[in-house]
């Protein structure tokens, strides 16, 4: 991997200007090529406003909607949420906040930015926690924190994928009813691949969020466009020899990111459900990050489709649930099985040790 001599690389809502190694401006906006080569828009095949392995950097403009230029940093305090929905990229966000009936300002939090809105009736909060393992941590976590004191909200992780999966194509959605840091490597220690040390093997959904992932599919998506499955995520961006490997070692996996897995763990740490819905841009072929750039918004948009009929579906469940049975702020951790009470989940397969 070539080392680039930049000095810093704008985050997802900057400009995307990056600064040479030197202190100097880089002509153009820059970008991040595969294997951390730099390539300016002018010699670079994919379009300006992109970096990293394909990651799209939206661009600010004052006064619209995914601007949060002048706006003052604000501590977060304890919101009424139903709902985090959490993005990578604000193209990702973006269809999100465009269904929302209303939408707060924008509120830095480290590197994630926060907006508080009504999805659909219900109370939401929108996340853009850039892209990588440990910003979606960061993101996850600040959420979570920014909704203490109330019931755990359903925490969804959206935006785009690669698909695995042999049905999987373009334009189709993976609700990943399970997740799996494929990056984790501790078997010298007794752990199984993919398995975060003192963490679960993997992330499987409670049985009830399950259900209303199947129960919310739009009618018109049901016809093979949807699949429930095993969802991986990475720090590499997955082109062809990583996708065979993969799939060589996590059978039936449907489709790989860079977040969700870690989104996954952090919602296991605090108790909150957890779902992913991810769009399919490229199928982590040859031509994967082509693919990436041309499909990425409409990979976006089919899964803010999915994800706001499922929100809807599971909100309502849990409504129906709470009214006919209480429901404990805190329901006994026994190491049980998969709860079926939405909301919560117990900690089935978590490893203190080495099994």
């Amino acid at each position: 991997v070539r080392r680039v001599p930049v000095a810093r690389i704008g985050h997802p809502g900057s400009d995307g200007q990056a600064a040479s190694g030197t202190g100097g401006p880089t002509p153009g906006p820059a970008t991040l090529g595969h294997r951390g080569t730099s390539r300016s828009a002018t010699g670079s095949p994919r379009a300006a406003g992109y970096y990293g392995h394909g990651k799209k950097i939206g661009r600010k403009r004052p006064g619209s909607p995914l601007s949060h230029e002048g706006t003052p940093i604000k501590t977060s305090v304890a919101l009424p949420v139903d709902v985090i929905i959490i993005a990578a990229m604000d193209s990702e966000i973006a269809p999100f906040l465009q269904r929302a009936a209303s939408v707060g300002v924008p509120v830095p939090m480290g590197n994630a930015v926060h907006r508080s809105g009504v999805l659909n009736g219900r109370k939401a909060l929108f996340v853009r926690g850039g892209i990588g393992l440990v910003n979606a941590s960061g993101a996850a976590t600040s959420a979570l924190l920014a909704t203490a004191g109330n019931a755990a909200p359903l925490v969804v992780s959206v935006g785009s994928a690669g698909g695995l999966g042999p049905n999987v194509r373009v334009g189709d959605v993976v609700v990943g009813t399970d997740a799996i840091n494929a990056d984790a490597d501790a078997r010298a220690l007794g752990y199984e691949l993919g398995q975060v040390p003192g963490m679960p093997a993997s992330y499987p959904v409670p049985l009830a969020l399950r259900a209303a992932s199947i129960e919310g599919i739009p009618v018109q998506r049901r016809a093979g466009t949807v699949h429930h499955g095993l969802l991986v995520s990475t720090y590499a961006f997955v082109g062809h020899e990583r996708a065979e490997l993969i799939k060589e070692r996590f059978a039936g996996v449907l489709a790989a990111d860079m977040e969700s897995s870690a989104i996954a763990q952090i919602c296991h740490a605090h108790e909150a459900p957890f779902l992913a819905i991810r769009g399919i841009s490229d199928l982590c072929g040859p031509a994967s990050e082509t693919d990436f750039i041309t499909h990425v918004d409409d990979a976006a948009e089919r899964s803010a489709e999915i994800a706001v009929s499922v929100v809807g579906t599971w909100c309502a469940a849990r409504e129906d649930r709470t009214d006919a049975v209480p429901v404990p702020a805190r329901p006994a951790d026994d190491g049980g099985p998969l709860t079926g009470v939405p909301g919560r989940r117990t900690s089935a397969g978590r490893a203190d040790g080495p099994s």
